[in-house]
């Protein structure tokens, strides 16, 4: 059975409001060297206020991390990464990948290979030289062609079964990419579903920080603008 970090948000304005959710940018490097990373919304839901509606806007995230690639054959700029069914030109990969322990000599799945083209990820295995916190993605020589997108990184399920890559970058061919997720979630007022690409901002965001060993954490949108969070 899997298990969820959740997310419970309660709106204490007395206006109707629209929330999004993020994760921390996953710390993703290619042959040693730190890359510039995408960041995508989980997530977006509208709220009425609490005292009038008794209603809770809730998000879950299974704690498993997942490894994730994506293709897709366009011909305007990509705005949207969402792993879902194959439709048309597009392709997807994941797979729950295991980030390497800290302790020495433990051999876990934390590897995978990327197919570019065809676009496939292969299910992971242990790699040697894979940092502690981090999986691995092993990326082959290919050749960018124009107007293709591809990109891979760390992706996240919800409790419905959307995927979505939450950080990624598009990899350098013939490059080992390291990908340390984080399990911190930000909320935020405003629309941005999930997918959208986004500027990763803490300002005026909520933090719901699952690293400390919390399950739950309950969100509070006060009238003043502000948050309040509580785990447990």
């Amino acid at each position: 059975m899997s298990s969820f970090h959740k997310i419970v948000i309660q709106n204490l304005s007395s206006d109707t409001e629209q929330f999004y959710v993020f994760q921390q940018p996953a710390v993703i490097a290619a042959n040693g060297t730190d890359q510039s990373v995408t960041s995508t919304s989980l997530g977006t839901g509208t709220l009425l206020p609490y005292d009038q509606s008794g209603t809770e806007l809730v998000f879950k995230f299974d704690v498993e991390f997942l490894v994730g690639a994506y293709s897709k054959q366009t011909t305007a700029s990509q705005t949207r990464i969402v792993l879902a069914p194959l439709v048309q030109s597009n392709l997807e990969s994941s797979w729950p990948i295991t980030l390497t322990p800290s302790t020495e000599g433990t051999e876990v799945d934390n590897s995978s290979n990327l197919s570019p083209q065809p676009l496939g990820l292969s299910k992971p295995a242990y790699q040697q030289g894979v940092p502690a916190g981090n999986f691995g993605i092993q990326v082959p020589s290919y050749t960018p062609s124009a107007g293709v997108d591809l990109f891979c990184g760390t992706a996240v399920k919800d409790d419905k079964g959307g995927i979505t890559l939450s950080s990624y970058i598009t990899p350098p061919p013939v490059s080992s990419v390291f990908c340390a997720p984080i399990a911190k979630y930000y909320i935020k007022v405003g629309t941005e579903a999930a997918g959208n690409i986004i500027t990763f901002s803490t300002g005026n965001a909520a933090l719901c920080d699952f690293t400390t060993g919390y399950s739950t954490c309950n969100v509070s949108y006060n009238a003043d603008g502000s948050f309040i969070v509580t785990g447990k």
